[in-house]
Parts: structure tokens; C-alpha cells; sequence
């Protein structure tokens, strides 16, 4: 199974039946913190991330968040 390296991360693409044929195996991938899409015919991909990545991306919208009401503090 190839994974996609880019500058930021890694990551790997799939399709839905290929998640549901190799799901442990393709699950599995984000311990090691490689990102799955999961192309479905029709519809928008779906992002498999680990628990990490997701903690990560939650702390960086509390944080957009402070900053917003932060700046909407200084301008009124």
C-alpha cells in the first residue's frame, strides 16, 4: 500500500471498498500518523486521522477561536 508524502505530511488515498477490504490494515496507517481519504463515488472524500492529529487540529480552532474574540474585544 504506497503512501503520498507531500511537505507537511503524509498521506494515502483509497476507495470505499478498498477501506472496508483492508480496514485494520488501513487503520493501522495512522499510528504511524499517515492520513486516509477515502474516495466515495458521488460524494465528498472522508478523512481518517489519528487521535493525535485530531487533538492537534481541535487545539489550533480553540486557539483561531481566542484569537477572534480577542480581536473583536479590541475593537469594541
Amino acid at each position: 500500500m504506497p503512501e503520498t508524502r507531500n511537505s507537511r505530511s503524509r498521506h494515502k488515498v483509497v476507495s470505499s471498498s478498498e477501506f472496508r477490504a483492508d480496514l485494520a490494515e488501513i487503520l493501522a496507517l495512522t499510528d504511524r500518523r499517515v492520513r486516509v481519504l477515502v474516495e466515495r463515488r458521488g460524494r465528498k472524500p472522508v478523512a481518517i486521522i489519528s487521535l493525535d492529529d485530531l487533538q492537534t487540529l481541535e487545539l489550533v480552532e480553540r486557539l483561531q477561536a481566542d484569537q477572534a474574540a480577542a480581536g473583536r474585544v479590541r475593537t469594541s
